[in-house]
């Protein structure tokens, strides 16, 4: 999975553009300051399908963003305040997203969905 994802980015600009790429939203993540999320150091591909949740709106629809046959660079770490929650996050070319959810993906919270 990885390696198809980088030789899209590859193909694009090459090796060294793609490895900016990540730094590059590894520093728009961090910057976000969200109480309670550790700093990311690294981003992995991730298909969409594992990281599509479905979202509560407050009109209490359910909906998902992402694409799920897409591919996404991602991480996962877990809430300094403990309570048995995660961080997830997950970049696009266009958009950062970072959610909130317990064990397996439940009860998913949108924290920041940004277009970049």
């Amino acid at each position: 999975m990885e390696q198809r994802f980088m030789e899209q980015y590859i193909a694009l600009g090459g090796k060294e553009k793609f490895i900016e790429l990540k730094q590059t939203l590894i520093q728009e993540v961090n910057e976000l300051n969200i109480p309670g999320m550790s700093i990311i150091d690294e981003l992995y591909t991730l298909e969409g399908s594992f990281v599509n949740l479905e979202y509560m709106l407050p009109s209490g629809k359910k909906t998902k963003f992402l694409d799920d046959n897409s591919v996404y660079l991602g991480n996962q770490v877990e809430c300094e305040f403990g309570e048995e929650r995660c961080y997830g996050v997950v970049a696009g070319l266009d958009f950062l997203l970072v959610c909130e959810y317990g064990e397996d993906g439940v009860n998913p919270e949108l924290v920041v969905y940004k277009r970049r």
